[in-house]
């Protein structure tokens, strides 16, 4: 369970993602909680300087969105900077919303350690709503 005022991670390199990037900062920031937010993040990003910015904020986030679908052009499913570092923060005390779109091979996510719930998206204009009632569900709510 994470707290209003908790930071929650996001990262998504696929098509469109900068719409789901608004999308999730507009529903975390409803929710009460801090955003940080990495759209386009793929391999390339571990050879840059934004490596070591994103790599704080993912494992200092008490919760992690991904998203993983369509490939940009030029890219493929396996693009995405998280995927390496799943393994990493599995069994740790951090909640997971993993989402994925209906072509995404979901054996990629097996592959790097994540067995985890996954939601499939079949547009990805349902990912603001769907993330709004997940994170309604993983908010601790004081009595």
């Amino acid at each position: 369970m994470i707290r209003k005022g908790d930071r929650v991670f996001f990262a998504d390199n696929s098509k469109g993602y900068l719409e789901r990037c608004k999308a999730f900062t507009s529903a975390v920031r409803d929710a009460g909680l801090v955003p940080l937010s990495y759209g386009g993040a793929g391999t390339a990003v571990r050879q840059s300087t934004l490596d070591r910015e994103i790599r704080d904020d993912f494992y200092g986030a008490q919760a992690i969105v991904l998203y993983f679908g369509t490939p940009e052009n030029n890219s493929n499913y396996e693009d995405h900077w998280a995927l390496s570092e799943l393994k990493h923060r599995i069994g740790t005390n951090v909640d997971f919303l993993v989402y994925v779109s209906e072509d995404f091979p979901v054996g990629i996510l097996q592959q790097f350690g994540y067995v985890g719930q996954h939601r499939v998206l079949s547009n990805s204009d349902q990912f603001g709503a769907v993330l709004r009632s997940d994170l309604e569900r993983i908010i601790e709510h004081s009595p």
